[in-house]
């Protein structure tokens, strides 16, 4: 039990995309379950009903094609919407439509981003950073984002005609993944000394 809770203290892994993982590590415990259940998240103290215990960020996110054809506006790392619920209701209706509560939807539209060779959009610097880190060096088309033939829109325009909506997953999880896994490596060559130059 002690070594269990040292784990979830300090080095248990299932922690590390909790926001904030301090919080997270105080109601919660990841141990042994017993016999053949094994791992299991157990609590540490009484939760109340609807208190949010933590707030898991993902590997990878990404739009769904068919909300990206209809340009949905959401920021190309977190998907933040970048308008308000009107906007969007009006962009789809093609006329202003009231909505309860407008001032639940603040978009702060002064810190979104947009990539300078490709054009994407982001909801704040952070995620601009956060994707470029993880794998836009990669993914990023450039000018070629509007070209048909390019393989990656390609890829994108066999998805959307095998997966019409409701979308449950898109394809472009995948190669966030994928690009993910390349950037690291070769962001492991170039400290290694092995890669000269810079990525592009």
């Amino acid at each position: 039990r002690s070594g269990a809770k040292m784990a979830a203290r300090g080095c248990d892994p299932f922690f590390a995309f909790c926001c904030p993982e301090a919080a997270a590590r105080r109601a919660l415990e990841v141990r042994h379950g017993g016999g053949a259940k094994g791992k299991g998240l157990f609590a540490t103290r009484k939760i109340r009903k609807g208190e949010i215990i933590f707030v898991e960020k993902p590997v990878v996110s990404a739009q769904f094609l068919w909300n990206a054809l209809y340009k949905y506006k959401a920021c190309d790392h977190c998907l933040r919407a970048l308008e308000t619920a009107e906007e969007n209701a009006q962009r789809l209706l093609g006329r202003f439509q009231a909505l309860p509560h407008p001032e639940q939807c603040g978009i702060r539209k002064d810190l979104h981003q947009l990539c300078p060779s490709c054009q994407v959009t982001y909801c704040s610097p952070e995620c601009q950073q956060a994707a470029w880190d993880q794998y836009h060096q990669v993914l990023c088309l450039g000018p070629s984002r509007e070209d048909p033939n390019h393989p990656l829109n390609k890829l994108q325009e066999a998805w959307r005609n095998i997966h019409y909506p409701p979308e449950t997953s898109s394809i472009m999880l995948m190669a966030r993944m994928v690009a993910t896994v390349k950037q690291v490596r070769h962001l492991g060559c170039h400290s290694q000394g092995l890669v000269q130059g810079s990525p592009s």
